[in-house]
């Protein structure tokens, strides 16, 4: 069986089994879809980021602090902060 035959073939049993190639192809296109659209929303908010830390110094000057740090450093005889 050559190259012709089997694309024949192949088209074919699509022909006789038109639900099925229209699911295949639909679960292709969505899966695709969903591929793209997840990547341009983390390409979006990685510029949105990058464009944030640079507009408070860089990253090389950002810092964070969890509540437990805060309360570490308060004297000890005021009441915790809620």
């Amino acid at each position: 069986m050559n190259l012709v035959e089997s694309l024949l073939t192949g088209l074919d049993e699509a022909r006789r089994h038109w639900g099925q190639t229209l699911l295949s192809l639909l679960g292709l296109i969505l899966g695709t879809a969903s591929i793209v659209t997840v990547l341009a929303l983390f390409g979006g908010q990685t510029a949105l980021t990058e464009q944030f830390l640079n507009e408070v110094g860089g990253a090389a000057r950002s810092s964070c602090r969890t509540a437990s740090a805060r309360r570490i450093r308060e004297p000890a005889s005021s009441p915790p902060s809620v």
